[in-house]
């Protein structure tokens, strides 16, 4: 985070106090937390404005809670990271990542359980027994391509068709390191290459024969370089790129590899002491209600409650492109990272 954003989420925190004497004797339904125990601000690390519609779920939250969530940009890693730093003194109430992230995050102490209203409703695999992570949406991975940028040549299909010499220095990803896409990117292919969660070599070897093609993995990618042509081919979760064709007129073509994909969960953990937990857990209880999950589907993110309207389902892909998306066990993911992300510095980034 940036130095002066440390600062207005610090003065934010501040102002908090004095704004939450102004609830005693409100009332609100969100969540069943009482008003009076939730201050008027929940910092979430990874909120970001492009991201998942949450400028308008934070306005619904405000509108019925008056309880004001800002914008913050670290991806997964840095809000890890962040909440690592800053142990003793958290300065976060919710952390949003994907999920992989949760079980880490979990196991070196920085969250604690709370499954918020409606958890019952969402599968298994998208939650944690002991309630550490509960996902709140998800996507695929898929190739956001700009056929304008792309100048005549053909929109690839396949992971194969990335390594072709037509496509050199026209494909990003994010750094399988630090975000948690790039690390569902690393996912995606190792499986479609026949590794495993114990096995990440055809990862390892893909990447390498990506790097030598040109292709370069940014800490933080933007959708909206894929969608001005900066960014030909993006790596990335298939929601980023139908918003920005559908909602900023992109010409973009979201493609889900037809030789494997993988399920990107994403989940919201709550933060072990943080400054407002009755805040907190009324955010993390809207993010799941029916008007949170509506709010993230119109982001075509595809709701863990409830079913994606039929006015944007008819915009995606068709269901049964999804329905070939394997789903990864997040536990497995989780304890997989580490040894991964060492092998993957040494033979790609290092």
């Amino acid at each position: 985070m940036r130095v002066a954003r440390r600062v207005r989420m610090i003065g934010a925190l501040g102002a908090s106090v004095l704004a939450a004497l102004a609830f005693t004797g409100c009332s609100s339904a969100v969540g069943g937390q009482s008003d009076e125990a939730a201050s008027a601000t929940v910092i979430q690390y990874n909120c970001p404005d492009q991201w998942a519609n949450f400028p308008a779920v934070r306005a619904a939250f405000a509108d019925e809670s008056g309880i004001t969530v800002p914008s913050d940009v670290k991806n997964s890693g840095q809000s890890l990271s962040a909440l690592a730093a800053q142990r003793d003194h958290p300065q976060a109430d919710v952390a949003y990542w994907g999920s992989n992230f949760g079980i880490t995050a979990y196991d070196q102490g920085l969250t604690t359980p709370y499954s918020p209203a409606g958890s019952a409703e969402i599968p298994a695999d998208l939650k944690s027994k002991d309630g550490s992570w509960t996902a709140v949406h998800y996507g695929v991975v898929a190739m956001l391509v700009n056929k304008k940028a792309l100048g005549g040549l053909p929109v690839p299909q396949t992971w194969d068709d990335l390594l072709k010499p037509e496509y050199e220095d026209k494909v990003f990803y994010a750094d399988p390191g630090k975000a948690a896409i790039g690390y569902y990117t690393a996912a995606a292919i190792n499986l479609a290459k026949g590794g495993t969660t114990s096995d990440w070599q055809p990862a390892i070897d893909y990447f390498g024969k990506l790097k030598a093609n040109g292709a370069q993995a940014p800490v933080n990618t933007t959708p909206a370089k894929a969608a001005s042509g900066e960014y030909p081919i993006l790596i990335d979760a298939d929601f980023n790129g139908y918003a920005q064709k559908y909602d900023n007129g992109a010409d973009l073509d979201v493609v889900i590899p037809s030789d494997g994909t993988v399920k990107v969960s994403y989940a919201v953990s709550l933060v072990k002491d943080g400054p407002n937990p009755a805040g907190a857990k009324k955010w993390m209880d809207f993010l799941l209600s029916d008007t949170g999950q509506q709010l993230f589907a119109k982001f075509y993110v595809h709701p863990v409650r409830g079913t994606m309207p039929a006015d944007i389902a008819a915009r995606m892909a068709p269901q049964s492109d999804y329905d070939k998306a394997r789903t990864v066990d997040i536990g497995a993911l989780a304890a997989a990272q580490d040894g991964f992300v060492t092998a993957y510095t040494a033979a790609i980034s290092g």
